[in-house]
């Protein structure tokens, strides 16, 4: 059945994966800039609460991704960030109350960084959720994470929906204001609210100039222009890489569920930075330099991946090889492009 479908932010790199899955569907864009496949289009800013408001008017579903990503630049630009992301979402709900014909599902892409260092567990102590590591921890090379009760060092557990939330960032932040605000008005305004939690997003369409790119379309970059990789800490942290095209498949997906929901979107398969590096290097000849760390990065994160399977009934097909293969041509195809327009 054809459905009318919202994606507020759906220019972007989420958008423009998200939209491949949209047909058969009547998908319009909200954005400040036009999207880059077919969809109705309307030109707005989010914070623009009676445009929003038409445009959400009479749609059946809401896909909200409109939100500033970057963590580090989320340190420098704290109001910017507040503004955006939970003001926007907050912009959202107005409109949404204000409609005469409400939507009656919100898809809003959320991020595993709520999870801050996320659940580990002690021999002693179980199930905790550690500190952030100390300026003196990092500067021992002491890199993995310690329970905080008795100080022994702890083994990460996947990241559960049902875990503690314990935001390190600003952005992480605003990511949790945004569930709570989408959640905590759904069944007051009727609708459903589904909260995808991403993990590490990459894949075509995500540029390693940007400041929101991810680790391995920076990777990629820098391989293709014959420079080492640099690999902070030992390179055994371990990170939850998911293909672009899988997050938009499951962004699809969630327009089948009736319930409100909140469901982790990655692979639920650990990964080291060292093991990324090493892959990336290997297809371009270069080397890898580990060592260094920066301050605020979390050591662990993966996903727990069962709610994922049980109530979208879906996993993601692609596997990490294959994705930077495809992510890697794409960057090839880019540069090709740009040196021919080039005068």
């Amino acid at each position: 059945m054809q459905v009318k479908v919202v994606m507020i932010g759906g220019s972007g790199f989420i958008g423009k994966h998200t939209a491949k899955f949209m047909s058969g569907n009547d998908l319009c864009v909200y954005d400040l800039v036009p999207p880059e496949f077919e969809s109705e289009y309307v030109q707005g800013n989010v914070l623009d609460e009676k445009r929003l408001e038409k445009c959400v008017d009479g749609s059946d579903a809401v896909i909200f991704l409109a939100s500033l990503i970057s963590v580090p630049r989320s340190f420098d630009t704290v109001a910017e960030y507040m503004n955006v992301n939970a003001c926007g979402a907050a912009s959202l709900v107005e409109a949404i109350k204000n409609a005469s014909k409400r939507p009656k599902r919100v898809i809003l892409s959320s991020s595993a960084a709520v999870y801050g260092e996320g659940a580990y567990v002690c021999d002693v102590h179980g199930k905790v959720y550690p500190l952030p590591r100390s300026q003196d921890q990092l500067n021992k090379g002491s890199w993995e994470p310690r329970c905080p009760y008795c100080g022994r060092e702890v083994k990460p557990l996947p990241q559960a929906e049902n875990d503690e939330l314990k935001p390190l960032s600003p952005y992480a932040l605003t990511k949790q204001v945004q569930e709570w605000l989408i959640t905590a008005m759904a069944p007051r305004l009727g609708y459903s609210a589904v909260v995808l939690r991403y993990f590490n997003v990459y894949g075509p369409g995500q540029r390693p100039d940007s400041p929101y790119s991810g680790v391995i379309t920076r990777f990629i970059s820098q391989a293709m222009q014959g420079r080492r990789l640099q690999v902070f800490e030992d390179g055994l942290q371990t990170r939850d890489y998911i293909y672009a095209d899988d997050v938009g498949a499951a962004n699809a997906r969630a327009l089948e569920l009736e319930e409100s929901a909140t469901i982790n979107v990655g692979t639920g398969i650990r990964t080291t930075v060292l093991q990324l590096a090493k892959l990336i290097a290997g297809r371009h000849g270069v080397d890898v330099a580990v060592g260094g760390y920066r301050q605020g990065d979390i050591r662990h994160s993966v996903a727990s991946v069962e709610v994922m399977r049980t109530r979208l009934g879906w996993q993601p097909r692609t596997a990490l090889e294959d994705g930077i293969a495809a992510t890697e041509s794409w960057m090839n195809e880019s540069a090709h492009l740009k040196s021919e327009s080039t005068p």
